[in-house]
Order: structure tokens, then C-alpha cells, then sequence
């Protein structure tokens, strides 16, 4: 049985959703992966309890334990997170297309996937600009 706390059991298949979207991973490649249609990854997500086999292939997939997958209680842990820190969540329920994950402190607003994006982008560029750096002192 899955662990209670304060009347509420965690979300497995939300679990599954989160960290398959931290990941960036698509729902059909993970579809793929797990050998489903894409529309069957769709109802999984949706769905509290999992089987034991779907879970540990899942956070095979994911790099998490199943552990985190079973009793990871996702409300919790924002209300944790956020106690006494004037943190908020937003579009932490991703529904329809709805795939970001957001966070509020204080007045400003953050989305780990754009600054992923965006640490990725400015290494990117830096490296071009070493290479090119590197290319005229050779041409020197």
C-alpha cells in the first residue's frame, strides 16, 4: 500500500508526468520507450495508482528510483517548499498542452525549461566564440 500522509496518497501517474517533462522527454518518445501509443501514455499519466512493472520501466526510463515514482507526494512538497518563502507554483498540473513548470519568488517568476534553454544556449555560443577566437591566432 502506497503511503498515506494527511489524507492523501500520492499521484503516481502525475509523478510519471513531472519528471518525464523536467526531462524534456516527449510523450511519444516515451511512448516508445515503453512500448505504449502515445494516447495510452496520455491515460497513464492520469491515472493515481500504476502498476509495479509500467512503474519500474517508467523510472528506468526517467533515471529515478520507483521509490519516487510510488510515494513522491508532489502537493506536499510544494507546500513544503513554500512555507514561510513566498514560493508559488504555477501550471504545476499540467493538463492539454500545458507542459511548462513554473515558480514564483517573491516577485519574479521562473521556468526551469526556459532557463535550462537558455544556460544551453549561452554555452553554445561561447564555444563558438572560443573556437573562432582559436582560429585566428592560427591564421596568425
Amino acid at each position: 500500500m502506497e503511503k498515506v500522509k494527511d489524507g492523501r496518497m500520492p499521484h503516481q501517474g502525475e509523478n510519471i508526468r513531472f519528471f518525464r517533462t523536467a526531462k524534456n522527454i516527449k510523450q511519444d518518445d516515451f511512448a516508445n520507450q515503453l512500448g505504449l501509443a502515445q494516447s495510452s501514455v496520455t491515460k497513464l499519466e492520469r491515472r493515481k495508482v500504476i502498476d509495479d512493472n509500467v512503474l519500474l520501466k517508467s523510472a528506468n526510463i526517467l533515471g529515478v528510483s520507483i521509490e519516487v515514482l510510488k510515494e513522491l507526494d508532489l502537493d506536499n512538497a510544494i507546500e513544503e517548499l513554500g512555507k514561510g518563502k513566498n514560493i508559488t507554483f504555477e501550471n504545476f498540473r499540467m493538463s492539454g498542452n500545458t507542459s511548462s513548470v513554473g515558480f514564483t519568488i517573491g516577485d519574479n517568476t521562473f521556468n526551469p525549461t526556459e532557463m535550462f534553454t537558455t544556460l544551453i544556449e549561452r554555452l553554445v555560443k561561447a564555444e563558438t566564440e572560443l573556437a573562432l577566437a582559436k582560429m585566428k591566432e592560427g591564421n596568425k
